[in-house]
């Protein structure tokens, strides 16, 4: 992995070297993707910040869509539900090119913060998304999501 985020560090000093901010900000995100799977998660979250405000700069919706959405799971994996909900809802605003995802996501996070039924609609939507985009790992997420919620509910109410 450290040749993969040395080459994406090499591609993002070139990018901004020729001033080309869409390709850096590009480029910042692989780096960030290398920083997290090696364990460096204040490089990554530090990392995402530059990205997501060169997409803001460029108006660019997809890529600061995209950046939102795993600034979103971030927030949720620290335990912090309401800044992640935010982010997420900022993303969907957006239109996301992957809205089961960022959906599944919120729907964890709505969990978290112990609102299931909040999340039970959330976990429906990306299930009708995923289901509509035809792509089968998002149904079982989904899926797994409105079990969650089941499980988190007493079997009295």
């Amino acid at each position: 992995m450290e040749q993969v985020r040395a080459a994406a560090e090499e591609a993002s000093a070139i990018f901004a070297s020729e001033g080309d901010r869409l390709r850096l900000a590009l480029s910042l995100t692989l780096v960030r993707n290398a920083a997290e799977s090696e364990g460096k998660y204040d490089d990554a979250r530090s990392l995402e910040a530059d990205a997501e405000a060169i997409y803001r700069e460029l108006g660019h919706t997809t890529g600061l869509s995209r950046v939102l959405n795993n600034r979103g799971y971030g927030e949720l994996v620290l335990g912090n539900y309401e800044a992640a909900e935010a982010l997420l809802r900022e993303s969907i605003a957006l239109g996301p090119d992957r809205p089961a995802h960022v959906l599944l996501n919120l729907g964890l996070a709505l969990l978290g913060s112990g609102r299931p039924d909040e999340a039970r609609a959330a976990f429906g939507e990306s299930l009708a998304e995923g289901a509509s985009a035809e792509t089968p790992e998002e149904v079982l997420y989904a899926l797994e999501g409105l079990a969650s919620v089941a499980a988190s509910v007493p079997e009295d109410e």
